[in-house]
């Protein structure tokens, strides 16, 4: 089996390998990474757009003649209760089955924002330029990512996309 991750960052890279390990245990799957466009905004501004910028680029990797594409974006998404706004981080996945054609989405856990920031991503920084301005966190993006820094490194980035690629490989494959 070959798999196509539509991205040369090594933890988007590392965490679709442990899924497609996780999810096929027997199988030998071969890896290829591709540098390719998401489509959307350099900072996703909500859940659908996230996922779009996913799933295109999953949509780019089509051709790499791989069994699978994977496409891993991170963005923003909001929740309003109460009139009390809720902003998070969250990392959405997409598998395209370049076979048959069929595509899942799955996402990874939603990160807690704080306020301050999401003032600033919504002025137009992006997450880490954000970070950076008002904590002095340097290329969170290509470190320890939000999720690092908001649970002082006791979750994983890697594992935390894992689970993204890996529940959309399992929405994929349950009978519809």
């Amino acid at each position: 089996m070959k798999v196509a991750v539509a991205s040369k960052n090594p933890v988007k890279v590392a965490a679709a390998k442990k899924a497609f390990e996780e999810y096929f245990p027997d199988e030998t799957i071969e890896y290829v990474s591709l540098s390719t466009d998401s489509g959307v905004g350099k900072q996703p501004m909500n859940a659908t757009e996230t996922a779009t910028g996913a799933c295109r680029r999953a949509e780019n990797a089509r051709d790499s003649g791989a069994d699978f594409a994977v496409g891993i974006e991170g963005g923003l998404s909001v929740v309003t209760l109460d009139n009390q706004e809720y902003a998070f981080e969250q990392t959405w996945a997409c598998i395209l089955d370049t076979k048959t054609g069929l595509s899942e989405i799955g996402s990874g856990p939603a990160y807690p924002l704080p306020h301050n920031v999401v003032v600033l991503i919504k002025q137009g920084k992006t997450l880490t330029d954000a970070m950076a301005i008002e904590y002095g966190t340097i290329d969170l993006g290509a470190n320890d990512g939000f999720n690092g820094w908001l649970s002082n490194n006791k979750i994983d980035r890697t594992e935390a996309s894992k689970i993204a690629v890996f529940l959309a490989l399992c929405g994929l494959y349950k009978e519809k």
